[in-house]
């Protein structure tokens, strides 16, 4: 089954259950009358591509950290679209991003706390290096 006949098929049996369930006579309770949609975007569009179109539109995605739709609303704004980094890279970059945060609360609660007594450090250094 090809995706679009798969969200035909989804479709058609969403507004059959919705028929087909009971709704509640009556007006609506007050908390909802003035409820927003949870949705922002409420247009909803349906391309077709060919096998070569969708398999290179799956390439592209790929290369990125988006899934299809966030590439095609990159796309449509006219932003960059860069690829990812190797997952190692990001790893790293990850990585180097929680040690310099841990540097810089380990050096801020080193400000804010009483002086260093530098003796006492010295020693932790000599003892730690020793071990």
């Amino acid at each position: 089954m090809k995706w679009n006949e798969y969200n035909a098929a989804v479709s058609a049996s969403n507004e059959s259950a919705r028929a087909d369930s009971h709704h509640r006579a009556g007006p609506e309770p007050p908390e909802t009358e003035n409820k927003k949609p949870n949705r922002t975007r409420n247009n909803k569009i349906t391309v077709y591509l060919s096998d070569a179109e969708l398999s290179r539109l799956n390439a592209m995605v790929d290369k990125t950290i988006m899934n299809r739709e966030q590439f095609i609303r990159k796309m449509i704004e006219g932003k960059t679209i860069t690829e990812a980094p190797p997952a190692p890279l990001l790893q790293t970059v990850r990585m180097m991003k929680d040690a310099q945060f841990n540097i810089r609360r380990i050096s801020e609660y080193a400000l804010l706390s009483r002086p260093i007594d530098e003796e006492l450090l010295r020693k932790t250094l000599e003892s730690s290096a020793k071990s």
